[in-house]
């Protein structure tokens, strides 16, 4: 009997997860929204212990390889941006 396999995607989604959870400080937090609609998570930010009331989204995208090691891309719409 043939055992499932796990798709190429899904190991780039979850390693690409758990990168971008390492990434953030330990004073912030993310939500992951039950329903994916480009949104991936909803990341709160604290200050000096506080949760501040602010927040971003963001959607990730993930690729088996990087030409360039040394950086990483974040691309932000200037559009989706909101200062309160």
């Amino acid at each position: 009997m043939n055992k499932p396999n796990r798709h190429k995607n899904h190991i780039l989604e979850t390693e690409s997860n758990k990168f971008y959870s390492n990434c953030l400080p330990n004073e912030w937090f993310a939500d992951k929204p039950d329903h994916d609609y480009g949104i991936d998570y909803i990341t709160h930010i604290s200050v000096n212990g506080q949760v501040a009331g602010l927040n971003f989204s963001v959607q990730l995208k993930s690729k088996e390889k990087e030409s360039n090691k040394q950086h990483i891309s974040i691309s932000i719409k200037t559009v989706y941006i909101r200062v309160v």
